[in-house]
């Protein structure tokens, strides 16, 4: 596209068809690596042809490598380095910090991500008729990790005040926490602490490394009777259905060329974080290139719900990270304590994610290389 647009700018090639991926006589050499096009705008500032859709955010760190360039690491070298400084809805800017000039439709690949910008967004139902709400919303302003959405549309939770209760709905009208009475003693403390670890759910969910250098494959199957299946074989994965009590094999392979330690956490429907692998948790489970591991779990329907949805996350490092200080019961109690090493970057990732201290703990950007992450989704119900 690059090369066709430097010859004619008003051209937009592009491919339609139900195998846009097969290779022309079975030859993948010619594919490109993922990018993002770049081209120069005034002095040391740049263009890049992607934002927020994309998941661009203010403060990430590009390396700029020539156009036409379709594998993004050693032999192959980057031009410059550049930082984003602002974020449209599809495009954004840059600032170069390293290198010189920049041509048209050079391209860019992510190196560090700034996740800074991450909030729980809620959505505040009828709030001039609940005092109790705006009184939790007063104290949740001021948290610097909760937005307020003027519409009922993109939110993580929807606030509600019911027959007296305030009730908290998922995007999917589906119960988050159990309601709190508007004349409960502390309903406004109970009902910040419910958002607070929502917060923390939300943020543990939303961690992603789309660019890891690190490539690792996790596949689940449903056991039964010592066979194994795929409960994902022939329906649509968003509605796979197991059963309490089922067993699950979770396989987790390496794809890259350095060790990795693996940590798995289930994140459930009543916003509770487990960490199911390693076990017990603290150890070192570390898989060496080319090597694959399987566990089984047993599955589970928290008490008083007749379906729950477990979302399985996979976490893949080259340095080892505990990340046991991650779980958190189902959203009733207080919020746990501890952290992780605060000298790693990533580690600064997670505590930012646990709402953990004020916000500038987190860095300008996390490194992307040494890391990745997976999840699956299982929709579990009772018998």
């Amino acid at each position: 596209k690059g090369g066709v647009n430097a010859e004619y700018p008003n051209q937009n090639p592009q491919l339609e068809g139900t195998e846009l991926d097969t290779y022309v006589f079975g030859d993948s050499s010619s594919l490109s690596q993922p990018y993002i096009s770049v081209s120069p705008l005034t002095g040391t500032s740049v263009f890049l042809d992607a934002g927020q859709v994309q998941g661009m955010t203010v403060g990430s760190v590009f390396d700029i490598f020539k156009s036409g360039t379709k594998q993004f690491a050693p032999p192959e070298q980057p031009i410059g380095k550049i930082r984003l400084t602002k974020v449209d809805v599809f495009s954004s800017e840059g600032l170069l910090t390293s290198g010189g000039h920049v041509e048209r439709f050079s391209r860019a690949v992510e190196r560090q991500h700034s996740y800074a910008d991450r909030k729980l967004l809620v959505y505040y139902e009828r709030l001039g008729s609940s005092p109790t709400m705006k009184s939790v919303k007063n104290v949740l302003d001021g948290d610097g990790f909760v937005t307020a959405v003027a519409e009922a549309r993109n939110y993580h939770v929807l606030m509600r005040e019911l027959n007296g209760r305030i009730v908290l709905e998922g995007p999917d009208t589906s119960l988050l926490s159990p309601p709190v009475a508007v004349t409960e003693t502390g309903a406004v403390t109970h009902i910040v602490d419910q958002v607070r670890k929502w917060a923390r759910w939300f943020n543990i969910l939303s961690i992603d490394n789309p660019v890891a250098s690190v490539k690792v494959t996790f596949s689940i199957r449903a056991v039964s009777g010592g066979e194994s299946r795929d409960p994902f074989a022939h329906i649509d994965r968003d509605n796979a259905v197991l059963f309490e009590n089922d067993r699950i094999e979770a396989t987790v392979e390496n794809n890259s060329d350095r060790p990795l330690f693996l940590s798995i956490l289930d994140l459930a429907t009543d916003g509770s974080v487990g960490l199911i692998f390693p076990s017990p948790p603290g150890a070192g489970e570390i898989l060496n290139p080319g090597g694959k591991v399987t566990r089984r779990f047993r599955l589970s329907v928290s008490a008083g719900r007749q379906e729950v949805r477990d979302i399985l996350k996979l976490f893949a490092t080259s340095a080892q990270v505990d990340f046991k200080f991650l779980s958190q019961s189902g959203v009733k109690a207080a919020l746990p304590v501890g952290g992780p090493d605060m000298n790693d970057p990533l580690g600064k990732l997670l505590r930012q994610a646990m709402l953990d201290g004020a916000r500038d703990v987190v860095p300008d950007a996390v490194p992307l290389g040494d890391w990745v992450t997976a999840q699956r989704v299982l929709r579990v119900r009772k018998q």
